[in-house]
């Protein structure tokens, strides 16, 4: 079954969301100290997922192979 291209953004966007959020939280509940300037950098890294997710395309062509591209125009046009 082949994926509709909102389910591959939102493992993308939303799955890397959460995988780092769940890092940084292991982290602490280990008692692990992290730097501040890591967790800076991981909040900024978080923010522009939050940010680009919106703006990310995947394109699919039947069984010969997909791509990616970024929404350029509100009314859908597309660089690939």
């Amino acid at each position: 079954m082949n994926p509709t291209a909102a389910h591959v953004l939102w493992r993308r966007g939303l799955g890397g969301l959460l995988a780092a959020v769940v890092i940084v939280a292991t982290a602490r509940a280990a008692g692990v100290d992290v730097d501040p300037d890591v967790l800076a950098a991981q909040r900024a890294r978080i923010e522009a997922i939050r940010r680009a997710t919106p703006a990310a395309v995947s394109i699919f062509a039947g069984e010969s192979g997909g791509g990616s591209g970024v929404l350029l125009t509100p009314d859908g046009y597309a660089a690939t």
